[in-house]
């Protein structure tokens, strides 16, 4: 009986192969187990924060942008109207009607919403309404 070495060898080598296309075929099966467990997180995490907005209606989040009015301004019950001068602006007009308590920003900002006018917009001749404090 003579036993051929070359073809033991062979066989030796085919298991080799067949052995590291299994193990190949592991490791991404394993890669791919990985990718989709981090992917089902990824997503149940979205969903959670969805339903806290949802449930919490986005409360802390400023859907519109602050005001540069610190308060709101009251309704004026009283107001004078004045017929503008030559010179005059708002600020020298909310100056002569202000008080010592009362801010000149405010008065102006009142006199701006009263009368729908801008600080340039105004002109000799024009008249416009002032609050009586």
């Amino acid at each position: 009986m003579t036993v051929d070495f070359k073809n033991d060898e062979s066989i030796h080598i085919n298991i080799r192969k067949r052995r590291r296309r299994l193990a190949q075929k592991r490791r991404r099966a394993a890669s791919l187990k990985v990718r989709s467990q981090v992917l089902i997180g990824i997503i149940c995490l979205l969903t959670m924060m969805t339903g806290c907005l949802a449930v919490y209606g986005g409360s802390g989040i400023d859907s519109e942008p602050q005001s540069m009015i610190s308060e709101p301004i009251e309704p004026i019950v009283e107001y004078q109207t004045i017929t503008i001068r030559g010179g005059d602006t708002l600020w020298s007009i909310a100056s002569a009607f202000s008080d010592s308590s009362q801010d000149v920003r405010e008065l102006v900002r009142e006199i701006r919403a009263l009368n729908d006018v801008d600080p340039g917009s105004i002109y000799p001749g024009q008249k416009i309404k002032v609050p009586i404090l």
